[in-house]
């Protein structure tokens, strides 16, 4: 076969049995970095040189371009990569996403990129009734269009002539009242999840900052208060492995102010720790800079602490199915009871921005009461 050669310095030439093939380099892909080029065979060397010329011509417009003409489901698994390389995801996040792109795939991966028109689109929301995970779905694939035109793998999105599902409606948070939080806390005494649950629902926390708080975060002040900053969360991988990174945001990284009741539990379980690392036969070396180690002085595995957390509350007479996002909520909503403004309740929670907090708590402000730091107190018995 002969070798390809330029021609004029454009394209590529070669001879292709009776016929040439001309090859046109159309730079790089900027997602996979893959040279892309396309080819075009005709009878004569001018005939491919001039279709190669051609469609250089409509590429250097952004008008019929290779990635425009590649599957829906060809891009988004490249595009996918490129998103996935530029940012920190979780592994629950990469599943969801890759479930997202599933869904997309069945009902439009047929479809080149530069044809999904508005009505496929419509054709994705009648194939997605559940209105909560279709709307992520929507923005998902949203996103992807949007990168293809700032790739310039298309001119025009579809989104851009489509009306968007309507967003589904916030569900009410569930938090318990002041009476259940006086039950769960009469409950939780003397159970070795005890301070940790009398913590969560003081400062707010998210289950994993829980489970990765560290004495060395704590800040003793002259007063007998406190604070702990929140440095790090900890999680379980796919495998089952303690996976520790920093925290949710980066507004999760944040100092939460303690009171100095909570400061004395919290040297009530240091207390505790150390009698049970001195008994307990596989006592692991990390759980000693551990607030809340487990019994064996690991990290407490998500799981198990909603486990005993249910059987706290139901032998202390509550009668809501409440998890660990419970607390979260309960605590944001003592403090909001307690006078606690929206932006000091933001930071306190490690929200984003303030619209995220707004949008869970604002329908519960009301009123000026004592300050959030002392929320607790009246429960707490030395």
């Amino acid at each position: 076969m002969a070798k390809a050669k330029r021609d004029n310095g454009e394209f590529r030439v070669r001879k292709r049995g009776k016929k040439y093939q001309a090859e046109a380099s159309l730079g790089y892909h900027p997602i996979t970095g893959n040279r892309i080029t396309k080819s075009f065979t005709r009878v004569t060397k001018k005939e491919a040189t001039d279709a190669a010329r051609a469609y250089q011509a409509e590429w250097d417009r952004g008008i019929d371009i290779t990635g425009g003409q590649e599957l829906l489901s060809v891009y988004l698994e490249k595009w996918y990569e490129g998103y996935l390389s530029k940012r920190h995801l979780r592994d629950s996040s990469e599943r969801r996403y890759q479930e997202f792109i599933n869904r997309i795939n069945k009902t439009l991966g047929n479809v080149p990129v530069s044809m999904v028109t508005p009505l496929h689109l419509d054709l994705l929301v009648r194939e997605n009734r559940n209105l909560a995970s279709l709307h992520k779905v929507y923005a998902f694939l949203g996103r992807a269009f949007e990168d293809a035109i700032r790739y310039d793998l298309i001119t025009q999105s579809p989104f851009l002539k489509h009306d968007a599902p309507r967003k589904p409606e916030r569900k009410e948070i569930e938090f318990l009242d002041e009476k259940e939080i006086g039950q769960l806390i009469a409950g939780v005494q003397g159970q070795w999840i005890g301070e940790m649950i009398i913590f969560a629902l003081n400062s707010g926390c998210r289950a994993g900052e829980l489970i990765g708080a560290q004495w060395d975060d704590l800040e003793y002040k002259d007063d007998g208060s406190g604070a702990i900053t929140i440095r790090r969360s900890v999680r379980t991988n796919t495998s089952g492995e303690y996976v520790v990174s920093g925290p949710k945001t980066a507004k999760g990284y944040r100092t939460i102010e303690l009171s100095a009741p909570i400061m004395r539990v919290l040297d009530r379980k240091r207390e505790i720790n150390n009698a049970r690392k001195i008994i307990a036969p596989y006592w692991n070396e990390i759980g000693n800079g551990l607030i809340f180690a487990n019994r064996v002085g690991g990290h407490h595995s998500g799981s198990n602490l909603l486990k005993e957390l249910k059987r706290i509350a139901k032998d202390s007479g509550i009668k809501k199915n409440i998890n660990l996002k419970t607390l979260r909520h309960s605590s944001a909503t003592l403090a909001i009871k307690n006078g606690m403004d929206l932006h000091t309740l933001k930071n306190r929670m490690g929200h984003t921005d303030i619209g995220i907090t707004s949008n869970i708590y604002g329908h519960l402000f009301s009123g000026q009461q004592e300050s959030a730091a002392t929320m607790l107190d009246k429960y707490l018995v030395d």
